[in-house]
């Protein structure tokens, strides 16, 4: 089968200039003659996100877009000379509503102590998420002194959770209640009219036991629709921090009938 097709983002913008790695799951399949095993099919999408004709044998393929290693859909192809969109290969468990596991890598370097944003693999691009969708987030967050020597270097290390949903375009924190207190639900039921206020929470792993230092701050980015997170390198006016952070995600695309 050929296969074609638009890869975007969860914001609508094209996927530009991102490999695309198909990995066929049928193989590798015992045979009279030996295993039979099948490479890798790779292709690269245009400037506007666009697959170019790829030719697939039939089977199921996992595809892998670009270097998050959580960034994938599973596709079946029939045994067939037709050409179809890749979106219609999808198979059911990878469409919007059912749950999804993401996994994002942000970076960033700081020289001084302004609170700085971190970035997916510090290409400015934001963990945008999509609309009627949530997400519980794990963050694991590292920080190292740049420089050398022979003692001690800065490290800071904390675990920040929390959830977060876009709701018909507005994107917040997942709010808080208590199905015990009246003032925070109604007979014992969530009611958006009382609510807490949402929180995350951080963990302390390593570095300022305080958290003076990093003051890692996870929110939402309502103008960009995307989950942010912020640090600052308090107190350090002229030290060249790196900064690193894998967050996984737990998401439900789910519009009510």
């Amino acid at each position: 089968m050929i296969v074609t097709g638009t890869i975007l983002d969860s914001s609508d913008t094209p996927r530009a200039n991102t490999e695309i790695r198909f990995i066929p799951e049928d193989c590798p399949q015992s045979d009279a003659l030996g295993v039979i095993t099948a490479p890798h099919v790779v292709k690269t999408t245009s400037a506007l996100g666009v697959l170019s004709a790829t030719v697939l044998e039939q089977g199921r393929y996992i595809v892998q877009v670009g270097r998050n290693k959580r960034d994938f859909f599973k596709i079946t192809v029939p045994d067939s000379a037709a050409t179809a969109d890749i979106k219609t290969l999808m198979d059911a468990g990878t469409f919007p509503g059912a749950p999804t596991r993401l996994e994002y890598f942000l970076e960033i370097t700081t020289t001084d102590n302004t609170q700085t944003e971190l970035l997916v693999e510090g290409s400015g691009t934001r963990m945008v998420i999509p609309t009627d969708t949530a997400w519980a987030f794990e963050i694991l967050l590292l920080c190292f002194q740049g420089g050398s020597g022979t003692g001690n270097r800065h490290v800071e290390a904390r675990r920040l959770t929390g959830a977060i949903h876009n709701n018909g375009g507005t994107v917040r924190l997942a709010p808080n209640w208590d199905a015990t207190n009246p003032t925070y639900s109604t007979s014992g039921r969530f009611d958006p009219a009382k609510l807490i206020a949402p929180a995350v929470t951080t963990t302390f792993i390593a570095g300022d036991i305080s958290n003076t230092f990093a003051a890692a701050v996870a929110d939402a980015d309502d103008t960009n629709k995307a989950l942010r997170l912020k640090v600052t390198a308090t107190n350090e006016v002229a030290t060249t921090f790196k900064w690193a952070a894998r967050v996984r995600l737990e998401q439900i695309t789910y519009t009510a009938v």
